[in-house]
Parts: C-alpha cells; sequence; structure tokens
C-alpha cells in the first residue's frame, strides 16, 4: 500500500544583490544545492570549467535541467544587513533568480526562525527571510525524460554528494 504524502518544503523570500543589482532570491529547505539563472552569469565565465557537469534535478517539486555549477559572491541586502556571501551554485536556465538550499544554510550555520523570518548565520549575520510555502524560482519546467515515471515524493539525504536525477529515477 503506498500513502500520498502532500509535503512541501519550507520556503522564503530574502532581500539579495548580484552584480550590485537586486536579485530575487529565496531560501528552499528541500533543496540540496544552490542555483541561479544562467541569465544572470556571463557565459564565457562559467563554461570554461572542465568540471562541469549537466544532469536533471528536482526544484521545488519540477524537474530542472542544470548546465554546470560555478562559485558566485552575492551580497545579503535584507532589513540592515548587507553582507557579502559566497554559494556554490548549480546553473540553470530553468530558475529565474537565486535560490539558497541547504548545502548554503549548513555552511553558513544558518538557523531561520519561520515564525519571525529571523535568520541567524556564521560571524553574527542576521538577516531576514519572508516566509512563503508557494515560493517558487523555476520559471519554466524541463518536460521529464520519455522513459521516466513520475514520481510523488522522494526524499533523500546524502551528505556532500548531490544525486543525479537521471539516475535515480532509473534505479
Amino acid at each position: 500500500m503506498t500513502k500520498v504524502v502532500d509535503y512541501k518544503a519550507e520556503c522564503g523570500w530574502v532581500g539579495a544583490e548580484f552584480r550590485d543589482q537586486p536579485i530575487r532570491c529565496m531560501l528552499d529547505l528541500g533543496i540540496h544545492k544552490a542555483a541561479i539563472g544562467e541569465k544572470f552569469l556571463v557565459e564565457g565565465i562559467w563554461k570554461w570549467n572542465p568540471h562541469n557537469k549537466e544532469y536533471e534535478t528536482l526544484m521545488n517539486g519540477e524537474p530542472v535541467h542544470v548546465l554546470g555549477q560555478t562559485m558566485i559572491v552575492f551580497r545579503l541586502a535584507s532589513g540592515d544587513c548587507r553582507e557579502i556571501m559566497a554559494a556554490q551554485v548549480d546553473i540553470s536556465p530553468d530558475v529565474d533568480g537565486l535560490v539558497l538550499g541547504m548545502e548554503w544554510m549548513h555552511e553558513n550555520t544558518c538557523m531561520w526562525n519561520l515564525k519571525t523570518g529571523r535568520v541567524c548565520a556564521i560571524d553574527d549575520i542576521v538577516f531576514h527571510a519572508e516566509y512563503d510555502r508557494d515560493a517558487s524560482l523555476v520559471k519554466r519546467v524541463t518536460p521529464l525524460p520519455d522513459d521516466a515515471s513520475l514520481v510523488g515524493f522522494v526524499s533523500a539525504l546524502e551528505l556532500n554528494r548531490p544525486m543525479d536525477f537521471r539516475r535515480a529515477v532509473t534505479a
């Protein structure tokens, strides 16, 4: 017997700037890696990385295509907070902004009080995240491959090793 669980991870909006311009940014406790939209990056710089790998993953419960990975520096711009932060991000044409996942939260020892919106991070950094259960920055959904089967909800925690979506679907 299978029981369907309607679960949505905690998400929220955060004020941020990338390359001195405001960028839509959210915390998403339902994803492992951070992600940024391809349109926000200078194409040549990140494509030079020979270690880039393309794969499919889930974001906000929707499949998205990842073109590669890079490190970015951005500014938290929330309330009085104007801290410079870094994030290792997946690059996707399906994302319209910056999404910070569990890996970023752990690396920065973030504690998020969902009731007050206060997020305490490393080095006494405090910023605000506005809780929004329906927050999403997925702008275009990449169709699942023909040989993939639809899955209602799968949860897995594998520290320091992102799971390849195609391998998980065919397993």
